[in-house]
């Protein structure tokens, strides 16, 4: 059973939302994937269930999106001064409520 094959009758029209969402938005002079996904969060809320389609289709969008991400990326702009803060994000920060004990140097 190949993926063509499990398209149900109301996939094309969850689509068809998704799509018509993106347009107001970008009428709206909004980015289109803000629309997309208030129409996704919409549909979720209203109790559509996704299907093997929806969910390939859904996986491609996702590789496509970090794709072109991917593609805009400039190694040159992570060298800059102003983005090197976003590698002390990786900084593992310990909070005053956790059960590590952190020993100070100078207690042995």
């Amino acid at each position: 059973m190949g993926i063509l094959s499990s398209i149900q009758v109301q996939d094309p029209a969850w689509i068809a939302i998704a799509f018509l969402f993106g347009l107001l938005f970008k009428q709206l002079r909004m980015a289109p994937m803000l629309g997309f996904l208030t129409a996704g969060f919409m549909l979720n809320i209203l109790g559509v269930s996704s299907d093997s389609f929806l969910k390939e289709l859904a996986d491609l969008g996702v590789t496509l999106l970090l794709f072109t991400i991917g593609l805009k990326l400039q190694l040159k702009s992570l060298a800059r001064p102003e983005s090197r803060c976003f590698f002390l994000t990786f900084i593992p920060v310990e909070s005053p409520n956790s059960n590590c004990q952190r020993r100070q140097p100078w207690q042995r």
